[in-house]
């Protein structure tokens, strides 16, 4: 009786540890992801927020600031460390962000499966053009391969593929995106979809995706390998998937500006040409962010802004 006695009770810590490990993955998971919590009360809310616009946003005046003249009808250089505004004009405009709104994507993904995970592929995700893997419906792909896709080659049937297999639906998929840039404290931000498709709805500014920029790079550094590779990608055929793979990344400055270390590249008739890169030089890395740039001048945009930028 006494062996008995212990044994059942060597079995409930070992399933409370189980329990307790499961519970703090899972609330380390929101806390690093600073996901809304409906339980959370005003005041907790409020301190969230506040917490959140003093790690994440950038610093500084936002008026217009002297520096190179540019096409792109809003853009802002920050350092990351410092969180300074090097650069501003037209921060807080708002315009359509096209598919740089995917970095937003890539940090909810990355909060919501593990990378390995495989994710099943829907029918509305293997219709999506024009960027696209060209997955069929019913493929499970690795949520990492998905997000080298999304990064690298702006995939959008990666995009809402992640989207459409979060747990509680693509909607709240959607409405998780809209309480994250609450968390961060952004007003001029809204997510109507995951890739970045024109839609009256979905709207930001250059301020905005630098704080979202940031705060994927500060909570998932991982970025600069997704968002950086520009080599060749497979992804190799299993019992899961058929075999897929794309050549490099669509952003040009990867190879011809030898600081750039990350790039999200953008473009839609609408919203023009938009851009976010991230740039090291003698330790030191900025963001840039432009919105509404003109064709083949956005990357002499980003170029001069950098040049700027590290000069100060």
């Amino acid at each position: 009786m006494k062996q008995k006695l212990i044994f059942l009770i060597i079995v409930a810590a070992l399933i409370g540890g189980v329990f307790s490990l499961f519970s703090y993955k899972k609330d380390d998971n929101s806390n690093r992801g600073i996901l809304a919590d409906n339980n959370l009360s005003i005041k907790e809310k409020g301190q969230l927020i506040k917490d959140s616009v003093e790690k994440y946003q950038p610093k500084g005046k936002t008026e217009n600031t002297a520096g190179p003249t540019v096409s792109a009808k809003a853009a802002i250089v920050v350092d990351e460390e410092t969180n300074k505004i090097l650069y501003a004009k037209n921060v807080h405009n708002k315009l359509p962000p096209a598919s740089i709104i995917k970095i937003l994507t890539f940090s909810l993904a990355l909060e919501s499966f593990n990378e390995n995970d495989l994710i099943e592929i829907s029918p509305r995700a293997s219709e999506q053009i024009p960027n696209k893997i060209n997955m069929k419906p019913g493929e499970k792909i690795k949520l990492a391969d998905l997000l080298y896709g999304l990064m690298m080659i702006s995939a959008n049937d990666a995009a809402y593929a992640i989207a459409d297999a979060y747990p509680r639906g693509f909607d709240e998929f959607i409405e998780l995106a809209n309480k994250k840039i609450e968390m961060l404290g952004l007003k001029n931000t809204v997510m109507a979809n995951p890739a970045g498709l024109d839609d009256k709805a979905q709207k930001s500014t250059a301020f905005d995706m630098a704080t979202i920029t940031r705060y994927t790079l500060l909570e998932h550094p991982e970025i600069i390998e997704y968002a950086g590779k520009n080599s060749q990608h497979s992804v190799y055929a299993t019992e899961y998937n058929e075999p897929h793979w794309w050549n490099g990344h669509l952003s040009h400055m990867l190879s011809a500006y030898p600081s750039m270390i990350a790039a999200k590249t953008g473009y839609t008739d609408e919203a023009g040409t938009t851009y976010i890169g991230i740039a090291e030089r003698n330790n030191r890395r900025l963001i840039v962010v432009i919105l509404g740039a003109k064709g083949a001048n956005a990357n002499n945009d980003v170029k001069s802004l950098l040049d700027y930028g590290f000069s100060k």
